[in-house]
């Protein structure tokens, strides 16, 4: 469990504890979480930070002034105990970078590394017997891995994002893309957060609809397919295992429905509040 901390340009405000598990820095050292701070630096109401130029306070006062003496000097909470800058979310930058347009060079990357059979195989081995999963649904690669997947969202060191198996590699072989690498670390350790063993669902959009209709498709399937829609949501409240079967196919909360059930947490879907708020939220939305 970590605290959260929100500071703002006139005031901070401390969260918490949740858990957090989404930081490898944390994972290696979760004996020892209530010694970090995840920090985050908001608007009054919490929204992001944004340029107003609707505003008589100039930015460098609140960037350098306010912001910056925090990770110059760290903050002081709980008496004596200072918090130091230990490193940011490489990630929340991506909402303000926009994407390098490259001539010449003809940069044409997809941005995927790739990995060789050997270590593709000891991966899948360990992920097969950590959640003991069979085979999957995997492709061939080559005939040395047989129904292992073709795909790993990776952590590597200071580099993260996906490879690809490559049976041309021999031997213990892993090739990272330039734009993978985010910053220099010597571990060693790779990190799995996802793999191409399962099927994901697909999801019809005004754009594929369209596309569809033009090659012919019938406008009657897709009406057909959203009163199917509307009889399921109709019926969710029937069952909890309708309900987590809803929650499942709504990415973020299936996560939430994921996370307790590996908690061990015991609760009653059809009598909580704030399940039974959230479901109508998603059935309201779908």
């Amino acid at each position: 469990m970590m605290y959260q901390l929100h500071i703002t340009p006139t005031g901070m405000y401390l969260d918490g504890p949740y858990l957090d598990k989404s930081n490898r820095v944390i994972r290696q050292y979760q004996k020892y979480t209530h010694h970090f701070l995840h920090v985050s630096f908001v608007e009054e109401d919490g929204t992001p930070l944004s340029h107003s130029s609707r505003t008589d306070i100039p930015h460098t006062a609140i960037y350098e002034d306010r912001f910056a003496k925090y990770l110059k000097e760290g903050i002081k909470l709980s008496g004596n105990r200072v918090f130091k800058f230990l490193a940011f979310s490489n990630s929340s930058l991506k909402e303000g970078r926009v994407a390098d347009v490259k001539r010449g060079g003809y940069v044409f990357s997809d941005g995927v590394g790739t990995v060789s059979c050997e270590i593709a195989e000891d991966i899948w081995r360990e992920l097969k017997r950590l959640s003991g999963r069979g085979a999957g649904k995997g492709v061939d690669v080559g005939g040395v891995m047989e129904r292992c997947p073709s795909a790993f969202q990776i952590r590597f060191g200071g580099a993260k994002g996906m490879v690809s198996v490559d049976p041309s590699l021999k031997g213990r072989q892993l090739r990272l893309r330039e734009s993978m690498v985010k910053f220099e670390s010597p571990s060693r350790t790779i990190e799995i957060a996802d793999d191409s063993s399962q099927c994901r669902d697909a999801y019809l959009n005004r754009q594929v609809i369209l596309i569809l209709e033009d090659l012919g498709v019938s406008k009657s399937v897709f009406l057909d397919l959203q009163r199917q829609t509307v009889r399921e949501l109709a019926f969710m409240w029937k069952t909890p295992e309708k309900l987590v079967e809803l929650a499942g196919r709504e990415g973020a909360f299936g996560n939430f429905v994921r996370l307790w059930e590996n908690l061990g947490v015991s609760i009653s879907w059809m009598e909580n509040e704030f399940v039974r708020k959230s479901f109508e939220h998603i059935r309201d939305i779908s």
